[in-house]
């Protein structure tokens, strides 16, 4: 499950710091095709580049 979620080595980010935003972290938990959906998600509404997420991990279910 974690290897469908290494970033492509051709991809390159294109998101720069910017001094007036504040840097947060997000944690998104569920499914695997839940968790990929999200990240597509997100990555469509130019909220951050596939490759900027880290690799998922497997934990128990919880919720």
């Amino acid at each position: 499950m974690s290897k469908d979620f290494l970033p492509d080595p051709q991809e390159t980010s294109t998101t720069s710091p910017n001094p007036e935003r504040e840097p947060v972290q997000i944690l998104v938990i569920g499914s695997s095709s839940g968790i990929t959906n999200i990240i597509h998600s997100l990555y469509a509404h130019h909220f951050a580049q596939i490759s900027e997420w880290s690799p998922s991990s497997a934990c128990a279910r919880s919720w």
